[in-house]
C-alpha cells in the first residue's frame, strides 16, 4: 500500500538505520515531488529532524562585521539531502522542512 512505510528488514524495530534505509527505498519508489506526511515515515522524519537540528544548532546568535557586533535571528526553509556514504553520487533521501520559530538571537535578552 503506497504511503505505508515498510517494516525494517528482519523485523528489527530497534535497528534505526535499517528502518531509515527501508523507508528511503520505499519513498524513492514513489512519484517525484509527492508530498508525504511526516507521520507516514517515522524513521525518515527522525532523520530529517536530526539534520534540521544540526543546522539549527549551528546558527550563531551574533556575528561581527567591520568591527561591530550584529545580532541574528533566523527562520529556515531548507532542502536537506542525506547521503549514507561520502562517495555516494545521489542522496539516499531528499527532504524539505520549514520553520516558523526563530533561531539564534532571542530578541529582548
Amino acid at each position: 500500500m503506497i504511503g505505508t512505510p515498510p517494516k525494517p528488514p528482519g523485523g528489527k524495530a530497534d535497528d534505526a538505520h535499517a528502518a531509515i534505509r527501508a523507508e528511503a527505498d520505499k519513498a524513492r519508489s514513489l512519484p517525484p515531488f509527492l508530498a508525504s506526511k511526516a507521520r507516514q515515515w517515522p524513521a525518515l522524519d527522525a532523520l530529517i529532524a536530526a539534520g534540521r537540528g544540526a543546522v539549527e544548532g549551528s546558527i550563531p546568535a551574533s556575528f561581527d562585521h567591520k568591527g561591530r557586533r550584529y545580532f541574528l535571528r533566523v527562520r529556515l526553509a531548507m532542502q536537506l539531502d542525506f547521503f549514507e556514504n561520502p562517495g555516494d553520487a545521489a542522496p539516499m533521501l531528499s527532504g524539505v522542512t520549514l520553520s516558523a520559530e526563530g533561531f539564534g538571537h532571542a530578541p529582548g535578552h
